[in-house]
């Protein structure tokens, strides 16, 4: 039998969650904990937000302290760098067209940025 706090767990991380204020994500990583996960934020070029397992396939290192490059997060402790889909495209050591780097992924996760809410019209407390 399967323990009743597990099957909640599992099912509160099927849900959507506000992780961040828009205005809180700027130009570097920026790494969360949520039930008990670790994961990494970032903004791509065009500001458009990703979420990732916050671990480096390649050596586990947290990618939360590496560096954004335009559409790229890159970590920082070997400088492997991951697309905005979570796709690695470069392993340093290995150099370009690596059929490791073809293989290596970190887990990511839909994002949406929410506009602020606005009080309804008349009801702004002033």
């Amino acid at each position: 039998m399967i323990p009743v706090r597990f099957l909640i767990w599992q099912g509160l991380k099927n849900f959507w969650y506000p992780v961040s204020r828009s205005e809180d994500l700027g130009s570097t990583p920026v790494g969360l904990t949520y039930l008990g996960e670790d994961f990494v934020l970032w903004r791509d070029s065009q500001r458009r937000p990703h979420l990732f397992s916050d671990h480096c396939p390649h050596r586990a290192a947290k990618l939360s302290l590496g560096q954004i490059h335009g559409d790229i997060l890159q970590c920082w402790y070997h400088g492997t760098q991951y697309d905005a889909t979570g796709q690695c495209r470069l392993i340093p050591l290995e150099g370009e067209g690596s059929p490791r780097a073809k293989r290596l992924c970190v887990p990511s996760y839909p994002t949406e940025q929410a506009l602020p809410r606005r009080p309804p019209s008349g009801r702004d407390g002033a």
